[in-house]
């Protein structure tokens, strides 16, 4: 359908903006279909070098129609550096998706969902931390923490 309707509706149409928003919200379903399939088809990590901070930013369009039709209001609170740490970015970026997600179902209408990342000291390592809060709400942030080469 979205092929039918990419070739029936032209660039000066005013409905080109909703199929491309469909098509973009599409092809990130996907990609994470793809990533969940991953995710449980086998353990294997892909280990790459990556920023935190990109990953948070990345996740926000995933849910960016939900956040416009609940006029729900995404604060995005970054470290102000790259938080570089060696992860497997899908699985991550799932992970941050998921707590977002949650934060926003959480919240009313007109709510606020903080995301915030950070290096904090650890007892062995730095670690870099991500954190989602829904407000308000009684819901508490939720830390997820890399202790393996959390570098700025």
């Amino acid at each position: 359908w979205i092929q039918f309707l990419d070739a029936e509706i032209g660039p000066g149409d005013h409905r080109r903006r909703y199929l491309d928003e469909i098509n973009e919200g599409l092809h990130g379903l996907c990609q994470l279909l793809d990533s969940l399939k991953q995710f449980y088809r086998t353990p294997r990590l892909e280990l790459e070098r990556t920023d935190i901070n990109q990953l948070v930013r990345g996740t926000e369009r995933y849910v960016a129609q939900r956040i416009r039709d609940r006029s729900i209001d995404v604060r995005l609170d970054l470290a102000p550096s790259e938080i570089w740490v060696q992860c497997d970015p899908k699985k991550i970026e799932g992970v941050i998706l998921n707590l977002l997600i949650n934060a926003i179902e959480a919240v009313p209408d007109s709510g606020v969902v903080t995301v915030r990342t950070r290096i904090e000291a650890g007892p062995e390592a730095r670690q870099a931390k991500i954190s989602v809060q829904a407000e308000p709400s009684r819901t508490s942030a939720i830390h997820v923490s890399s202790t393996h080469g959390a570098r700025r």
